[in-house]
């Protein structure tokens, strides 16, 4: 029972301090044409990546478009991640669900934006989750 109890602190010991140091959160909301593009604020604490998990429904609109754009403060073009009509890297069909989760890796500190928009319009109902490394 001892080793255990040992054990269970070792591993509490390493878990909390890492857990402390990343930040996730989850957005639902529906891209229509009134509202084509929702925009994320990501505060790097130090250099790492973020990833992202894009869910939304293919039975809706299954000729959706999700396009995910990244850009760091200042910058106002950012770069295109993910476009879900192009390859769609990263991406998986389940359940009637379309699901892509990637990594940007080697991102500097700092702030960054993340936008999720529609190319083509109609009305999809998308769940966004992003992690982050945080204080």
């Amino acid at each position: 029972m001892r080793r255990f109890v040992i054990a269970a602190v070792a591993i509490l010991a390493v878990a909390v301090p890492s857990a402390a140091y990343a930040a996730t959160a989850t957005h639902s909301f529906t891209l229509s044409k009134a509202h084509p593009g929702y925009s994320f604020k990501l505060n790097l604490a130090h250099n790492g990546r973020i990833q992202v998990v894009v869910r939304y429904s293919k039975v809706r609109h299954p000729k959706a478009d999700i396009l995910v754009n990244l850009r760091q403060k200042g910058d106002p073009d950012g770069n295109i991640v993910l476009d879900t009509g192009g390859s769609g890297q990263g991406c998986t069909t389940a359940a009637g669900s379309y699901i892509c989760s990637l990594y940007l890796s080697g991102l500097a500190k700092g702030v960054w934006f993340v936008t999720v928009s529609e190319d083509k319009f109609g009305t999809v109902p998308v769940h966004l989750r992003l992690s982050w490394p945080a204080t």
